[in-house]
Formats: C-alpha cells, sequence, structure tokens
C-alpha cells in the first residue's frame, strides 16, 4: 500500500487525471446502477397492474349486471304471482255465463244475445271471448265496463259498438265482445313461467 502511495506522489497531474478517468470509467461500466436496469421489470410490473385493474373493472360491472338482473326477476316474479293470483288455471261456460249474468245484474242491463267464440291462445295467456248484445243508458254501459275491470276474475273488454234505436227512449243498443282471461295450458304447467327450463337463475 505505501509502495503505491509512493508511486502516486511521484505522477504528474496529466497521469494521476488519466488514472482517475480510467477508474471513472470502469466504475461507471461495470459498479455503478443508473436504474436503466430496472426499467423493463418496472414496465413489466405498470403493465401487469393495467391488466389487473381492467380484470376489476369488468368484474365489477358483471357484478352490477348480475345485480340488476337478480332485482328485474324478483320484481317480474312477484308480478306474476299478484297476476296469477287473479288468473284461472281453468275455465267452463257455467262459471263464466254466471260471471256474465251477475255484471249484468249489477250493472242494470237488458241482455239480447250472448254468443261464445273460439278460445284465443296465447304464450301466456289464453282468451275465451263472449259476444253480447244489450240495451241501458249510458251510466248502465259505464257500470258494465268498471265491474268488468275490478270483477274478482280478470275479464277484458276487447270491443264496444253503441247505436241507438229509431224509437228512442232513453236506452241504446250496445255490442261487446268480453274476454274471460285464464292461464294458457303450456303455463299452467309450470308453477312460474319466468323461471322454465335455461332462464336467468
Amino acid at each position: 500500500m505505501n509502495k503505491l502511495l509512493v508511486r502516486l506522489a511521484f505522477l504528474t497531474t496529466k497521469q494521476v487525471g488519466f488514472i482517475a478517468l480510467v477508474v471513472g470509467f470502469i466504475y461507471w461500466n461495470t459498479v455503478f446502477d443508473d436504474g436503466s436496469s430496472l426499467d423493463p421489470q418496472i414496465s413489466n410490473l405498470q403493465a401487469q397492474l393495467q391488466q389487473e385493474q381492467r380484470k376489476k373493472t369488468e368484474t365489477e360491472e358483471a357484478l352490477k349486471k348480475r345485480d340488476h338482473l337478480q332485482e328485474t326477476l324478483a320484481s317480474l316474479t312477484a308480478k306474476y304471482e299478484n297476476l296469477s293470483r287473479l288468473v284461472p288455471i281453468e275455465l267452463n261456460s257455467s262459471d263464466l255465463n254466471r260471471q256474465l249474468d251477475q255484471l249484468a245484474r249489477t250493472s242494470r242491463i237488458s241482455q239480447l244475445s250472448r254468443r261464445p267464440k273460439p278460445i284465443v291462445s296465447g304464450k301466456v295467456l289464453d282468451e275465451w271471448p263472449v259476444e253480447m248484445q244489450f240495451t241501458g243508458s249510458y251510466g248502465d254501459i259505464a257500470q258494465f265496463v268498471y265491474q268488468t275491470s275490478v270483477t274478482e276474475k280478470v275479464m277484458l273488454v276487447k270491443k264496444l259498438k253503441i247505436t241507438s234505436p229509431k224509437d228512442y227512449d232513453g236506452r241504446l243498443n250496445f255490442d261487446v265482445i268480453v274476454a274471460a282471461v285464464k292461464l294458457s295450458a303450456a303455463r299452467a304447467t309450470n308453477s312460474n313461467p319466468l323461471s322454465p327450463a335455461g332462464a336467468v337463475k
């Protein structure tokens, strides 16, 4: 060590500067780390973080969509259950005629004719229309329509035509089609049409 110091003491300024330059160059290229070697690792980690963030966002959106679908399904199920309590599974002519007679008496109309028509089948509901002719005042027909809308079983007024007779005495002629509603045969076999095979659960 002393010999090295003695030799360094006899070196000129240019020689010392040259040696310092060489030592610095060697240190810079072999020992000193300016962080450039970390750049690829940092870029790789940033890409992984971005990918994980995208996955997190997609997962959150999927969960929100699932929750919305579950809420919608629950709401529709509740509406169907309320409707199913009003809509019968079966209808027969005696029940239908009895119900129409009750509506006529309550509304104070005079029936002229009644003719059942073929059942119209639907995907969820079937309709059994009945063509009726009767006489009554405007108040009577308003009462008939109201009583039909609030009847215990679902019934619909599908068509209404009002004519005035030549010998008008305050009473009008009414042609109306009333349809009784029941669950379709396909739906009657399922307790809930909102959850058939393949539906969202």
